[in-house]
C-alpha cells in the first residue's frame, strides 16, 4: 500500500535493470525503460478568514490554485465559515486559469460580495472543458459593465450547485454569463 500526496506530483518513469528479469524460457531480459506516468494530485487551498486579500483569504486560494497546473484543485473554507461570514471583494478577483471547485460550507455562510462594483468570479480563461465547480456560496453584489455580473462562464464544463445569485447586475447580459 501507499499513498500519493501533492508534494509528489510529477513526471515518473519504470525502469527494468538488466539482468533482473527472465523470460518464461530462461533467458535474461535486458535492462530499459518500460514506460511513464505521471502523478497530479490535486491540491487543497483553505479560505481562513473574510478578508479580501492576504494569507487565508479567498483571493490567497484562488492565485495559489491559479498557479498550480494538471488538476482540478478544491478552494475549501474553514470552520470559520460555520457562521455566516462575507467576503467583500476590494478589486478585482482574479479569471481563474485552471480548474477549480470552490466550495463553501454552506450557502448561508460563505457569501462573497462584489461589493456593487465588480464581476464575482470569471472562468472564461480556462481551456475548453475544464471542469468548474462552484457549491456552497452566495454570490451577491456583482456588478460589470460586460457580461455575467456574478460568473462569467466561456467553454468550460461548469457546475453550478447549491448557490444563491443574488443583488448582481450587468449592464450587457445576464448574473451568470455563458459563451
Amino acid at each position: 500500500g501507499g499513498s500519493w500526496d501533492d508534494s509528489e506530483n510529477g513526471l515518473y518513469t519504470v525502469t527494468l535493470n538488466a539482468n533482473q528479469a527472465q523470460s518464461t524460457n530462461g533467458q535474461f531480459v535486458a535492462g530499459g525503460v518500460l514506460g511513464t506516468f505521471n502523478v497530479n494530485v490535486p491540491f487543497t487551498f483553505t479560505g481562513t478568514n473574510a478578508d479580501d486579500s492576504g494569507p487565508g483569504s479567498l483571493r490567497d486560494a484562488g492565485e495559489q490554485a491559479n498557479a498550480k497546473s494538471g488538476s482540478v484543485d478544491l478552494i475549501s473554507f474553514s470552520s470559520f465559515f460555520n457562521t455566516p461570514q462575507t467576503i467583500t471583494l476590494l478589486s478585482n478577483f482574479p479569471a481563474f486559469t485552471e480548474g477549480v471547485i470552490v466550495e463553501g460550507t454552506s450557502k448561508a455562510n460563505v457569501i462573497i460580495s462584489g461589493n456593487s462594483a465588480r464581476r464575482i468570479f470569471d472562468t472564461s480563461a480556462t481551456a475548453v472543458a475544464t471542469p468548474m465547480v462552484f457549491r456552497n456560496l452566495t454570490l451577491t453584489n456583482g456588478s460589470i459593465s460586460g457580461s455575467g455580473g456574478a460568473i462569467n462562464i466561456g467553454d468550460e464544463a461548469v457546475t453550478v450547485d447549491n448557490v444563491t445569485i443574488q443583488n448582481s447586475i450587468t449592464l450587457t447580459n445576464a448574473w451568470v454569463h455563458i459563451t
